[in-house]
């Protein structure tokens, strides 16, 4: 387990992160229907939300199209958090940090450095 802490400046939690980072992202497509995909992630000490996708996914257009997406965090012992925000496709050195700190947690995997891949952040 991973413990990161964050101030959101009104309160101190702490976010525990498990073995596994497998998460859900949910979207909204450009017809108006949600839509949620099963991705790895990787959490900054800021709590940023990682993970990548390929362009021919469905939450790849969803989410430059109509960046709010959210996820569900947890689920052991039905406790959760609820994330939501804003994605966004980083580049330069900001794409360079971001996959090293998601390639930390999946070691093996590369598919955001090869082919049609895009890391969203």
């Amino acid at each position: 387990m991973i413990f990161l802490e964050a101030d959101n400046g009104q309160r101190r939690f702490v976010f525990v992160h498990v073995a596994l980072p497998l998460r859900v992202v949910s979207s909204i497509s450009a017809d108006g229907t949600p839509q949620s995909a099963l991705v790895g992630i990787a959490v900054t000490p800021e709590l940023e939300i990682i993970f990548d996708t390929v362009k021919s996914s469905r939450k790849y257009p969803n989410l430059i199209g109509r960046p709010a997406c959210s996820f569900v965090v947890g689920w052991d012992g039905e406790q959760t958090v609820q994330f939501e925000g804003i994605a966004a496709e980083p580049t330069g050195p900001d794409l360079k940090r971001y996959q090293d700190l998601y390639f930390a947690v999946f070691t093996d995997d590369h598919r955001g450095c090869i082919g049609p891949a895009s890391p969203i952040s």
